[in-house]
């Protein structure tokens, strides 16, 4: 052990070590490399051991992202989507892809309320419905940490945000979109991570003001 974790052992572990009443002698390195490499202390009633500063899955460049999504932002529509994003990581902040989706919907009692109204007087809504879209990616990974879960394992976790640029049809329509994705994602392993993320997008039909998308995500991402 170097010097430099013999000081941060005096002044950092033993009170950690006194504190949680555990025997030094359970102090344990899983990793040969972890002398040369820098490590968090982690400490349990029960043991207390080193974990070496990697990032899993760090090496994989290639991600899939199968995503269901639910939008709550409209007020006449519930919009559904099945989404599949592919990225690339051109490091472990940056990444750069492509992301399309295909929309389901239903009408929200709103809808119905005012279509009957409307109805009686020969009126008809025309209540534009999303059907398909395509959108670039740009990610970006600022923060990436450690998540204790229920004290049985340890799981990285990144936060990232997705600048989105591209399009929705609607019918004939071709309307351009853009927006944000923020997610958060807990890798289960260097293949394999869960997703939870919001969106929101903002879209500009011709001739009506800028309309906002605002729903949830969430799916597994698959690493190659």
């Amino acid at each position: 052990m170097s010097r430099k974790q013999n000081i941060f052992l005096s002044l950092v572990l033993t009170p950690l070590l006194y504190a949680n009443d555990v025997d030094p002698a359970q102090i344990r390195e899983l990793s040969p490399e972890a002398a040369n490499r820098p490590v968090f202390a982690l400490a349990t009633n029960a043991d207390l051991y080193y974990e070496t500063h990697t990032v899993s899955g760090a090496d994989q460049k290639i991600e899939i992202r199968p995503m269901l999504g639910y939008e709550f932002s409209h007020p006449y529509l519930q919009i559904y989507s099945g989404n599949l994003g592919v990225l690339y990581r051109l490091n472990p902040i940056l990444a750069l892809g492509v992301e399309g989706s295909l929309y389901g919907y239903a009408n929200r009692d709103s809808l119905n309320l005012l279509e009957r109204e409307l109805g009686d007087y020969g009126f008809h809504l025309n209540n534009p419905r999303p059907l398909w879209g395509a959108v670039s990616v740009f990610r970006i990974t600022p923060f990436s940490s450690l998540t204790n879960l229920f004290s049985r394992s340890v799981l990285v976790t990144d936060m990232s945000v997705s600048l989105r640029a591209g399009f929705t049809k609607y019918g004939v329509d071709v309307v351009p979109l853009g927006g944000f994705l923020f997610d958060v994602n807990f890798e289960l392993s260097k293949q394999v991570a869960l997703l939870v993320g919001m969106n929101w997008d903002m879209e500009k039909f011709s001739g009506q003001p800028i309309q906002s998308r605002v729903g949830v995500r969430f799916g597994p991402v698959v690493k190659f």
